[in-house]
């Protein structure tokens, strides 16, 4: 292998700078041509911290918002005018476990589509623990489950990791014995992990019958206010949905104080979930909605976080509903996760089964965002009651209006790792 083409694993790969150094001597000292690919310099195992610690969790989760803002752009390629919910944390967690079988340029690719910059057991310590404590709180809904060919087990070591370190269920299905079985069992399990909700999660179609390895996610939050608003103070409001001159919508009002502020221009207000266990960004766009997609970034949504201060606030937002299916294998493939997509290209040998056995066919996601005065739920008003009092004001009070009456987005986070359980953008509240 040349230098250059070293050096272009290099930066693809985000390798550490002591890491890549090492790399250009190797093949500056070899006499003969180098495989960076066969002798290959890890990605920095300490990049993030202390494996597994909250400080790690927090960083990573930086990185995974970097993959969540790609994907929804991805989405929004093909579904430019529309609302748009994933549930970006239910998806990064189960590819990160896969990635841990991922050999040679498959694992590259890996690296690539999640924005990984650190690997080996350390990675897979803190998104383990950073997956098992956001799917796991109180009020999450977040499920994930990985299908393998019933003639092709996962390996003791890899079923472990995945189901102990990560939390994922694995299980066999027999797609190439009877397609119909199949998308049975599959449909089973979404019906049950989303209450009857979901009772088709391929959309009708039929899976394929060489369907390999298969990723079923469900996306959604069940939690209440930590400040509800009130119902009698919901009111029509005008909104702007594209190509309208605005329609009324419900919309709710409170005035309290809540974490609020500006970055660029863009604003946003964060409402509390669960006790303070989670928590809603809602943010209005310096201009357009289209502008603040284009650049958000995880450092910009760090950003974000890092410029939350409490005030006082006039919030006014409409209520949400946005129930959506997705087949996020092209979107994965435009992300640059292409070899372990395609079969007989793809090398996850590291999960059992020999060299091309495995490849991941099909990735598929049920998310859900319904905003009302209680909280934010899947389906159906949440539990809980609109009792939140106004907060008093005198003449000194300064309030911040925040009133959303235009397209925004919604981030919902899991507050103590700030991964990102929910991801949405709202044009049409209807």
């Amino acid at each position: 292998m040349t230098l250059h083409a070293c050096l272009v694993r290099i930066r693809a790969s985000r390798w550490s700078l002591r890491g890549a150094l090492a790399a250009l001597l190797v093949v500056g000292a070899a006499a003969t041509s180098v495989s960076c690919v066969g002798a290959r310099v890890d990605l920095d195992p300490q990049f993030y911290g202390d494996p597994g610690s909250d400080a790690a969790q927090r960083r990573l989760a930086a990185d995974m918002a970097d993959f969540a803002f790609a994907m929804h752009r991805s989405l929004l390629a093909t579904s430019p005018h529309a609302n748009i919910v994933t549930a970006p944390q239910a998806v990064a967690g189960p590819l990160t476990a896969l990635y841990s079988g991922a050999i040679g340029p498959s694992r590259l690719h890996f690296e690539r589509a999640l924005s990984l910059r650190q690997g080996g057991s350390a990675l897979h310590e803190t998104m383990g623990a950073l997956h098992r404590r956001a799917s796991g709180t109180a009020g999450a809904d977040l499920h994930g489950m990985i299908w393998h060919p019933a003639d092709v087990p996962l390996n003791e070591g890899s079923a472990n990791l995945i189901q102990e370190r990560y939390g994922i269920p694995v299980a066999p299905q027999d797609c190439r014995g009877s397609a119909a079985r199949c998308r049975q069992a599959i449909n089973d399990w979404i019906q049950e992990h989303t209450d009857g909700v979901v009772r088709d999660l391929f959309s009708g179609r039929t899976p394929r019958r060489s369907t390999s390895l298969l990723l079923t996610t469900s996306g959604a939050l069940d939690a209440t206010w930590s400040q509800p608003f009130r119902v009698l103070g919901t009111f029509d409001q005008s909104f702007a949905v594209p190509g309208t001159s605005g329609v009324p919508v419900p919309t709710m009002r409170q005035m309290s104080n809540q974490l609020n502020g500006t970055v660029d221009g863009h604003r946003f207000v964060d409402l509390g979930l669960a006790d303070g266990r989670f928590a809603a960004t809602f943010v209005l766009p310096a201009t357009t909605l289209e502008a603040l997609e284009a650049e958000l970034t995880g450092s910009l949504y760090t950003r974000i976080l890092r410029a939350l201060a409490a005030g006082p606030v006039d919030v006014k937002l409409p209520r949400v509903t946005i129930n959506q299916q997705h087949y996020l294998t092209e979107p994965l493939r435009s992300l640059g996760l292409t070899l372990p997509l395609r079969e007989g290209r793809a090398d996850l040998s590291g999960l059992g089964g020999d060299i091309r056995q495995l490849w991941l066919t099909d990735v598929l996601q049920h998310a859900a965002l319904r905003v009302d005065e209680h909280g934010v739920s899947s389906n159906g008003p949440s539990n809980g009651g609109g009792t939140t009092d106004f907060i008093e004001l005198d003449d000194r009070t300064t309030m911040t209006e925040y009133v959303f009456d235009r397209p925004f987005l919604v981030i919902v986070r899991h507050v103590e790792t700030s991964s990102i359980v929910l991801l949405a953008r709202v044009v049409d509240p209807r």
